[in-house]
């Protein structure tokens, strides 16, 4: 099940580095899904104010949901409870950015958003790569890092991750 506390709103591409309307993330349920499932929540505004309402995207095998990089989501809370023993709830997302060489001067930002999602495999603007990241800390050094921060809400860290200030040792998502 995902608990409320466990679905967390964020941006696949929240970096400050990176301007609006030049990543995208697709979703896509690999099969279809109970309506009891956890949809897609998401905020028609990119800030994380716990007080403006989220809005729902349901789900539908052969369709998928396209949205900025930059925009506010998270996985609605569900409980596996009811559903069919083995049900896993599984979707496809796909990243996506700008080739043009306009944009050029973000492109080592968004290989460096591509290589804190996936540590094994990533697609840069310049070719295929199957080399693992490097130089990233153990999770307990990182954490040990962050906490020395004194960041004091969720608000914060979101801030800090996607800001310059944040080393790249630190993984985005450990």
């Amino acid at each position: 099940s995902v608990e409320p506390n466990c679905a967390k709103l964020h941006a696949d591409w929240a970096t400050e580095l990176i301007p609006r309307d030049l990543v995208f993330t697709a979703l896509t349920p690999l099969f279809d899904f109970p309506s009891s499932v956890g949809g897609l929540l998401w905020r028609p505004h990119s800030d994380p104010e716990p007080d403006l309402p989220l809005l729902k995207h349901r789900y539908s095998m052969g369709e998928a949901v396209v949205f900025d990089g930059k925009l506010m989501h998270q996985t609605e809370p569900f409980s596996f409870e009811g559903l069919p023993e083995g049900f896993e709830r599984v979707l496809a997302s796909f990243s996506f950015c700008a080739k043009s060489e306009g944009e050029r001067d973000h492109w080592p930002h968004i290989e460096q958003v591509l290589k804190d999602q996936t540590q094994h495999y990533y697609v840069t603007p310049s070719g295929p790569s199957g080399k693992p990241r490097k130089g990233v800390a153990p999770f307990a050094q990182a954490r040990s890092e962050v906490h020395a921060l004194g960041l004091s809400s969720y608000r914060e860290w979101w801030r800090w991750s996607r800001s310059p200030k944040r080393p790249g040792h630190v993984p985005l998502r450990p």
